[in-house]
């Protein structure tokens, strides 16, 4: 696995190409090995590496530190004078290399030399031949004579022609890797690519794109993936302690709209891994509502991101490949729950909302403009939103629907008829949902979960380990979204204990956990603010403070109170959708006396109309709690 998406779709293509269970030979230029190491590194660590050539040019980078991800005995070097030599005699499976400019027809530009390699490798047929580049790289222009010249850089000196750069011809290459997936030939075509339409195309053709015509996706099932894990994941047979599939035992857990999701257990030693598989339509509608699989490389990135954020609270993965689906990670122990199922049983969870409160703070502060520049920010910012379709499904079922006459509402009734009558006649209501929508399209300022509802957590009872799973909906935008919709979820149980058989003062464990979890959140958000290791973007500078530390203080007061203020907001309309909406809450759903369910249902329904409305704006955790309070029926 890589930090760049485009390293893992090249991993997964040369391995999905390649036929010989002895590994992979891959031949590159020493000028491409920036990226092309990064595919390496990853096939190294599923064990499929047999041999990286390196092609040394005069321009190429120093080979020393190669050796830190690539064993030292599978390095092959050779010169541009003797790679004909080697590639005739040694031969390779695939030629990869890392290009500066890709045109609209395919044409590529590289490094001096890259096009002598690539015809070798094209006259040899080492298949497949891949060039590798962000689209950011991509100019839909033809390439033109002057312009070639030009990229060339060409030099004639004493009679010689010394070009800095080359031009790979599109009947050189195969395939064109980028963070959005494989641009192939056109159907039927020889040479050309149609750069421009991969551009253009949704995000389920772009992911398909990454597999041969001959290759489909397909859903495993508890008899699949033990084979699938040997023949695929060789470091996560490490994991689980075994080299034989037929040591594997694999369960089916249920309960995922989204994804499939097995526990693999090795029967000898009982080591455990989590695998799961995005499905490429929603469960419950089937075919009828069809999402795309590139979510799973969101989910992926999302949790290794969080991870490295906040480390004890997010699971390690081991394994991903993005033509399956598929995530491979850590197993979380027996001795933590799903938190919505502890809050409806009664549950006191001793750690849970402090460690939540802090890992919130440290996934959204550690993605932001607090620690990234500008520049970094506005990167992450264009690759998160392509997670377009996850996005479309919360501006809808949660901005959208419950407020208007939607197919997908459903609610309780007759006890709530005039209530979501009241909805769709609200005024105020809606065009505070307008305006909440608004932030969360366009205040692109960190990474969210995005769906960090109770079931997207685990935790002990007794403390200490908790984690957020499940990020499939991550993309870039407000911090608040993230807050309010733990708050949400929070809110929900405290109005739902009325329905279930908990100790007395159970309900009033609940609001202290809120506010448990915004104090810790607020407080590690300022720790962060204020430590000059954290604290390294372009947000808010210290510097541009001087020492002037009561402005200073009042920017932090001031961005606090803003992000409170929206998070309750979105809070609000995280509870009317879960009661009126889509998707409703097994805290509410799971209460069988009716008359008493839709009692809970309308607390709900009047704290999600003040928040939303802002109606009585909250100065503190302690007014929203109150609120709650005030509302509860007799």
């Amino acid at each position: 696995m890589s930090d760049d998406p485009i390293c893992d779709h090249c991993a997964d293509a040369l391995l999905h190409a390649s036929a010989d269970g002895d590994g992979i030979s891959v031949i590159t230029l020493d000028t491409s090995l920036d990226m092309v190491i990064g595919v390496a590194r990853i096939l190294e660590a599923r064990d499929a590496l047999r041999t990286l050539v390196i092609v040394e040019t005069p321009e190429g980078a120093p080979l020393n530190s190669v050796t830190d991800d690539v064993p030292e005995t599978k390095l092959v070097t050779c010169t541009t004078a003797s790679v004909a030599t080697y590639l005739t005699t040694k031969g390779a499976d695939a030629f990869v290399v890392a290009v500066d400019t890709i045109y609209s027809n395919g044409d590529c530009i590289a490094k001096v030399s890259s096009c002598n390699v690539a015809l070798l490798a094209a006259a040899l047929d080492i298949v497949p031949r891949y060039c590798m580049a962000p689209t950011n790289k991509i100019n839909l222009n033809p390439i033109s004579g002057d312009e070639y010249d030009c990229k060339q850089n060409s030099q004639f000196s004493s009679g010689h022609w010394n070009p800095t750069n080359d031009m790979i011809p599109n009947s050189f290459v195969t395939g064109i890797i980028t963070e959005e997936g494989i641009i192939r030939k056109s159907a039927g075509g020889v040479c050309s690519f149609d750069v421009a339409s991969f551009l253009s195309a949704d995000d389920t053709s772009k992911v398909s794109s990454i597999l041969h015509d001959s290759e489909k996706y397909q859903e495993l099932t508890i008899d699949s993936i033990p084979h699938y894990l040997s023949n695929h994941a060789p470091n996560v047979m490490t994991v689980l302690g075994t080299t034989s599939f037929v040591d594997l035992d694999c369960s089916q857990v249920e309960g995922d709209d989204l994804n499939l999701v097995f526990v693999v257990t090795n029967s000898i030693n009982g080591k455990k891994v989590v695998v799961k598989q995005a499905l490429p339509y929603v469960k419950t509608a089937a075919e009828s509502w069809p999402v795309p699989l590139k979510r799973a490389l969101y989910e992926y990135t999302a949790l290794k991101m969080q991870r490295d954020a906040c480390p004890q609270n997010v699971p390690y993965v081991y394994y991903f490949s993005q033509i399956d689906a598929v995530i491979v990670m850590e197993y979380i122990p027996l001795s933590c729950i799903v938190l919505r199922q502890g809050l409806i049983g009664g549950v006191k969870f001793k750690t849970m909302a402090a460690d939540m409160g802090s890992f919130v703070a440290n996934a959204l502060f550690k993605s932001s403009g607090f620690k990234l520049s500008a520049a970094e920010l506005r990167q992450q910012v264009k690759f998160w939103s392509n997670n377009t379709s996850m996005c479309a499904i919360a501006e809808r079922c949660v901005f959208t629907e419950p407020y208007i006459d939607a197919a997908n509402n459903w609610w309780t009734t007759p006890h709530l008829d005039d209530y979501k009558k009241a909805i769709e006649n609200d005024s105020a209501l809606k065009l505070a949902a307008a305006k909440m929508k608004h932030k969360f399209v366009t205040k692109t300022e960190a990474l969210l979960h995005a769906d960090l509802h109770t079931d997207s957590v685990l935790c002990s009872p007794e403390g200490g380990q908790t984690f957020a799973i499940g990020p499939r909906f991550s993309f870039y935008g407000p911090m608040a979204f993230d807050v309010g919709a733990f708050i949400a979820n929070l809110l929900l149980s405290y109005v739902s204990q009325g329905g279930h058989s908990n100790e007395e003062g159970y309900d009033e464990w609940i609001l202290e956990q809120l506010n448990i979890f915004w104090k810790t959140f607020r407080k590690e958000f300022l720790r962060l603010w204020d430590d000059q290791v954290e604290h390294t973007g372009y947000k808010f500078q210290k510097s541009m403070f001087g020492e002037d530390k009561p402005s200073y203080v009042a920017a932090q007061e001031e961005f606090l109170a803003e992000l409170l203020s929206d998070a309750l907001g979105f809070a609000g309309m995280k509870m009317l959708k879960r009661i009126v909406g889509s998707n409703h809450v097994e805290d509410l759903e799971s209460i069988a006396d009716i008359n008493v369910r839709a009692k809970c249902e309308i607390h709900g329904l009047e704290i999600a109309f003040c928040l939303i409305k802002n109606s009585r704006p909250p100065n503190s955790i302690d007014d929203v709690i109150g609120l709650a309070r005030e509302k509860k029926p007799e």
